[in-house]
């Protein structure tokens, strides 16, 4: 069984797969949809969570995919923030 964000949209995977939509297609999408995103990272200013947005990192499991060096190529984000808001990521999906 699911457990966390997952699980809430369980029933969507369902249909979706049904649908012929693969689970590993229709996940990082519906992360987008049910959030959190990165702006609810708290140590992500309103500028921040826009490039990073802008790179494509969406969500919290975006950040904590990323490599530092990765976090730290996008515009307004230094080697100071990148594990700070690694953190925040971890934090926020309650992965300590």
């Amino acid at each position: 069984p699911n457990s966390g964000i997952e699980g809430v949209f369980e029933p969507a995977l369902s249909s979706l797969a049904a649908s012929g939509v693969p689970a590993s297609e229709a996940i990082p999408q519906l992360r987008v949809l049910y959030g959190p995103t990165v702006a609810d990272i708290e140590s992500v200013s309103g500028q921040q969570a826009y490039y990073l947005w802008e790179a494509g990192y969406q969500t919290p499991h975006d950040i904590l995919e990323a490599s530092i060096e990765e976090l730290t190529a996008v515009y307004q984000i230094g080697s100071t923030t990148a594990p700070d808001i690694q953190d925040g990521a971890r934090e926020l999906l309650h992965e300590d």
